[in-house]
């Protein structure tokens, strides 16, 4: 008899809870669906590039076309298995979080695996990072120059503030000194 009266409580407190989550999953899941659905219509092309600051190295054209094509031979598809970089300026899920962490409004409601490879987000992206990159050597108290920061775009901000541009491996120098020659900057 007890109990048959225990697991009749139980099985009333168990239909309680279900009821509940039965009555809270379709309100839960609906507000889920809404929000993803409120950014699927998003023009992703009309994002603006992130404001130069003052005293910083301007990101020129000429000087994203040279990345560009160092990069990812103007391939928008181009996807580096080791580093998982993507698209047209081999952005890397690590700088990616960075974007999403410091411009918010215009990164976190992106996909890296599938905005990364259209033309106009990985332009942005890869400017964008420029400019915070130029914020993080700035903050790691490196020069903020133009060989420093297509150093730290290639090797890592820590690697180039810890080691210093005149022990960067070989690659790291020919990288710099190939998009300074396809941009046409003279030093």
């Amino acid at each position: 008899m007890r109990e048959n009266l225990f697991l009749s409580q139980v099985t009333k407190h168990f239909i309680k809870v279900f009821k509940l989550v039965l009555l809270i999953l379709p309100i839960l899941l609906v507000s889920i669906f809404i929000h993803r659905l409120s950014f699927a219509f998003i023009d992703h092309k009309v994002m603006l590039p992130a404001a130069p600051i003052y005293g910083m190295i301007n990101i020129t054209p000429e000087l994203l076309e040279a990345l560009i094509q160092v990069e990812s031979s103007n391939n928008p598809r181009a996807y580096n298995r080791y580093t998982k970089a993507r698209g047209l300026t081999q952005v890397t899920p690590i700088a990616w979080r960075e974007l999403c962490k410091h411009y918010p409004s215009k990164y976190s409601n992106l996909n890296f695996w599938e905005d990364m490879v259209k033309s106009q987000v990985a332009r942005e992206a890869g400017t964008d990072y420029l400019y915070l990159l130029q914020k993080i050597l700035k903050a790691k108290r490196v020069p903020v120059t133009l060989d420093n920061l297509l150093a730290a775009y290639v090797w890592g901000p820590s690697n180039l503030a810890t080691n210093g541009l005149h022990n960067a491996p070989g690659v790291v120098k020919n990288y710099v000194a190939k998009i300074k020659r396809l941009a046409q900057v003279n030093d």
